[in-house]
């Protein structure tokens, strides 16, 4: 690649707070308040127009609840959907033979009680601002610089947190960091769309009347005989038999639907680009290119193939793709697949999860799965990236093996790695020591009291 000179500039210092948040996503919200209710002074960087990130895409939230259908997941995350709830805006937890649990919340209305609890809370928020770099000294983040409209600017902090799912800020801060499979593959992002004018009890029904189009998931008669908001994945046979007749074309292998809030609504997980690296401009662009052209072959395919879509019209598409998997950043200890199917509880646990191993492959169709039996424990030190005194990461990119992360992406647990992060970048800031030197007793005894289930 060739290259040109940059000349050097004296940048304005635009804002100086205790803990700077960066990534406004399901784990960056989260962190940004516990620590700002804990009276930190709290800037929130975020490159988008709104906050919540693929909470704002018509998703549900996986994995509040165990296979047994205990909650496992509470704190801020469980606010938040309480007071959507309040709002008409938000489902109950819902077990899910496959899924182990769903929650299906308003995406709009998402939007606008994130933009309300931040601004209560008082925390300084930044949107249309992107990270485009850091300055450090010695193994610390002094600055980090931001990109906007006003121009390129650098912001002052005490302690950092990485939430941008990327781990953008971990790697500009040189954190050391593995990325997909070490190969080049990364699972497949997804563009997720909405069909509106659907007749979904006539769909329900005929999801309920072919238990064996949905027997590779496990979903069962039942599961949609009860479940008036459900979740459909499967009819391969159906998707095989409309391949044949080319109205299919790989990789799109499955059906995967979700009922919104809304009546006529459903979801679609479908999109499948393969070879995308979401930390690469011209990937991310091939991605979505091919993203919206396969969405008007799963429309027609599904007018033409499955009960109670024949009048589906689009209604709305994702601001864009939401990616699985890009870095993952190696930290103090490593999370991995065997330490979920193990059921390790951990000394320094921040929180717990259930969610299963689900690894979309990118190269081909499907994906290779594994389900522990027992709820996990999420370790504080994952949250510690190695060579850096004043960052943690949260959400996606914390440190753990693919397989692990495969698990932990799942916005409820990462929302509980967000509060974790952010009460500990507040005892950090108070202390004046770095996140990896705080007390684990006092950190999971914070976290208790606002509510967060621990292991025992």
């Amino acid at each position: 690649m060739n290259k040109v000179w940059e000349e050097g500039s004296n940048l304005p210092i635009s804002h100086r707070g205790d803990v700077i948040v960066v990534g406004g996503g399901a784990s960056g919200v989260v962190a940004a308040l516990a620590a700002a209710r804990m009276g930190q002074q709290v800037i929130l960087v975020e490159h988008e127009a709104f906050l919540g990130g693929n909470m704002t895409l018509p998703l549900p939230l996986l994995g509040y609840l165990d296979r047994q259908g205990n909650q496992i997941i509470a704190g801020i995350a469980e606010e938040l959907v309480s007071k959507l709830r309040e709002r008409g805006a938000a489902d109950i937890h819902r077990q899910c033979p496959f899924h182990v649990s769903y929650t299906i919340v308003d995406a709009e209305a998402m939007k606008a009680l994130l933009l309300e609890e931040i601004d209560k809370a008082g925390v300084k928020l930044l949107l249309y601002t992107t990270v485009v770099g850091v300055i450090m000294k010695d193994h610390s983040i002094e600055y980090v610089i931001v990109e906007s409209k006003s121009g390129r600017q650098a912001i002052e902090g005490k302690i950092f947190i990485d939430a941008s799912g990327d781990g953008d800020l971990a790697f500009q801060a040189g954190a050391p960091y593995e990325l997909g499979d070490g190969k080049g593959e990364m699972q497949p992002p997804t563009l997720v769309f909405t069909l509106g004018n659907v007749d979904t009890d006539q769909f329900r029904r005929f999801c309920a009347d072919n238990p064996e189009l949905f027997d590779d998931f496990d979903l069962s008669d039942s599961h949609f005989a009860k479940n008036e908001k459900f979740i459909a994945i499967g009819l391969r046979r159906v998707i095989e038999e409309a391949g044949k007749a080319g109205e299919v074309t790989p990789p799109i292998d499955r059906v995967i639907m979700f009922h919104t809030m809304n009546p006529g609504e459903m979801a679609v997980n479908m999109t499948r680009p393969r070879g995308v690296d979401g930390t690469n401009n011209e990937d991310l662009t091939r991605g979505e290119v091919e993203c919206r052209r396969q969405i008007g072959q799963i429309i027609e395919f599904l007018r033409r193939r499955v009960p109670g879509f024949n009048n589906a019209r689009l209604l709305r598409t994702s601001h864009k793709m939401g990616l699985r998997e890009t870095r993952r950043i190696m930290g103090e200890y490593v999370l991995t697949g065997k330490d979920l199917m193990a059921g390790v509880a951990f000394n320094d646990a921040i929180g717990k999860a259930s969610y299963f191993i689900d690894v979309h492959h990118g190269s081909n169709e499907g994906f290779s799965l594994e389900f522990p039996q027992k709820v996990y424990g999420l370790p504080y030190r994952s949250l510690l990236p190695k060579g850096i005194d004043n960052l943690l990461v949260t959400g996606r990119c914390i440190s753990s093996t693919r397989e692990a992360m495969a698990a932990t992406r799942v916005m409820p647990t990462c929302m509980a790695l967000g509060q974790a992060a952010g009460v500990a970048a507040a005892l950090s800031a108070q202390a004046g020591i770095s996140p990896k030197k705080i007390c684990i007793a006092t950190l999971q005894s914070r976290l208790r009291e606002q509510g967060v289930l621990l292991p025992n």
